[in-house]
């Protein structure tokens, strides 16, 4: 069922009420993957109130796996509908707070198909999540639409430090040239930092194991 219904978009099924009613019923199945399809063939067919109404209902729950449904779901909607996607663009946007790190990697990746300069400045602020496979997420849509995320990528690695600076500079795209001055801003501050640390270690007295871990310790910050 499942499969039969991912295909309907794709064979441009005419609305028909029989379909409607159909569907409608398939938004109370008890397969949860197979109310979401449902879900998003209504909506295609620009007859979603339940739908959305659906889809927002598992976004909320607790079951991690509903959410993930929903937001895979929501996904293709975006894909579907283009200008006319129908749900508050900050129904998915919220869900990059979520508190289960797949999910805020889903959702950043659906986040930045609606393609909005809002959208991605909040993408960005995940260059700092505490999960390194968010800030992956994050780092690839940023780069996947450089030239309406370039500002907030570039206020990260001018403002950020260790990890998100990192991030912000793998979602440079591969040979762009109008970085440069901000680039150049950023390797002006590491040497700054470098010498920094390496006048902190040398004032520091070669003498006692404490002082050894401290010196070992600023190496490693140095690097």
């Amino acid at each position: 069922r499942e499969r039969t219904l991912a295909s309907l978009p794709r064979l441009e099924v005419v609305s028909s009420p029989e379909l409607i009613r159909t569907l409608e019923r398939l938004l109370k199945d008890q397969d949860i993957a197979i109310c979401a399809r449902a879900a998003v063939v209504l909506i295609q067919l620009g007859d979603g109130k339940g739908a959305q109404a659906l889809l927002t209902k598992l976004l909320k729950q607790e079951d991690v796996h509903n959410r993930l449904i929903a937001l895979d779901a929501i996904r293709e909607i975006v894909i579907g509908t283009k200008d006319k996607f129908p749900f508050e663009p900050e129904l998915i946007i919220n869900m990059l707070n979520d508190p289960v790190p797949v999910v805020r990697r889903e959702a950043i990746q659906v986040a930045a198909l609606l393609d909005g300069d809002a959208v991605y400045a909040v993408i960005a602020q995940h260059l700092v999540d505490e999960d390194a496979r968010v800030r992956e997420a994050a780092s690839e849509s940023l780069k996947q639409a450089w030239t309406k995320s370039r500002s907030a990528v570039l206020t990260i690695l001018e403002t950020g430090h260790g990890v998100a600076v990192s991030a912000a500079l793998d979602a440079i795209p591969p040979g762009e040239e109008n970085v440069l001055v901000p680039l150049r801003g950023y390797i002006q501050r590491e040497v700054s930092n470098i010498r920094f640390y390496r006048s902190m270690i040398e004032s520091v007295p070669r003498k006692g194991r404490a002082t050894a871990l401290l010196l070992e310790a600023m190496r490693y910050r140095e690097l």
